[in-house]
């Protein structure tokens, strides 16, 4: 695994099958800390220049998009050769069913944090149709102080804390986590503890194959995420088209 800037973002260029062998060659792994980034983080970094410093300290940070990854393979190289790099983001079409299936085999212990109260516990019911034995331990809403859901984690001994709270709330709980020496393997997943409400597959096979998931997500949650897509995006395009340029007049 490789860890780069793109657009002086941090990003590690990787594959899931990488990230599974990273997390299972020890028996206990001691400390990991992984998030993700899309499109929207290039505004956040914008906003918000201590959200790029924060993204530095995790040990992953892998493209949630098709968009970052197709970028980052196209103007990223590694010891002068192109990277190649996939989209990975913690939910059903990608990492979190391989995360979820060592976790039952090696009786981990996780926990779930973020959404609305009970948000964590209907996603909780939904993943462990797939996966009888896994060890949910605890089911914590978003809407309580980061240091009661530090202590809550820290005292149940958890191997595993999947965190949705959104950006830059997500970073800053398993940084907090970091800065306590929890050891255990940590994931920020966004919105996915809502997309499990209904089920564990939220997206048609058909826009899953297609890598349009975002137009999906923009039908399903027009409210919401019209500005994001529709104008916070256009940071990220902006630094696509002058990298580009600059690569064209070189």
């Amino acid at each position: 695994m490789v860890m780069l800037c793109l657009f002086d973002v941090p990003f590690t260029a990787t594959h899931v099958d990488s990230i599974i062998q990273e997390i299972t060659k020890k028996p206990v792994y001691q400390g990991l800390f992984t998030t993700f980034i899309n499109p929207h983080t290039f505004y956040l970094v914008q906003q918000d220049p201590e959200y790029r410093q924060m993204l530095s300290q995790f040990d992953m940070v892998l493209p949630d998009g098709v968009a970052v990854q197709k970028a980052a393979e196209y103007f990223l190289k590694n010891d002068g050769k192109k990277i190649s790099c996939e989209r990975i983001s913690f939910d059903t079409t990608s990492l979190a069913m391989p995360i979820f299936e060592w976790a039952q085999k090696e009786n981990k212990k996780i926990i779930f944090v973020g959404g609305k109260p009970g948000v964590t516990k209907q996603a909780s019911d939904q993943i462990t149709k797939s996966f009888p034995d896994l060890q949910i331990i605890a089911t914590l809403d978003g809407y309580q102080s980061k240091q009661n859901l530090v202590t809550h984690i820290i005292d149940a001994k958890a191997d595993i804390v999947i965190c949705g709270m959104g950006a830059p709330h997500q970073e800053k709980l398993l940084l907090m986590l970091k800065e306590k020496n929890w050891h255990g393997i940590g994931f920020t997943c966004g919105g996915y503890f809502d997309q499990l409400i209904n089920g564990l597959h939220y997206y048609p096979a058909w826009v899953d194959r297609f890598n349009i998931r975002f137009l999906y997500r923009l039908f399903k949650e027009p409210k919401r995420l019209w500005r994001r897509y529709l104008v916070e995006y256009r940071v990220f395009l902006g630094h696509c088209i002058k990298n580009f340029v600059n690569k064209l007049t070189r």
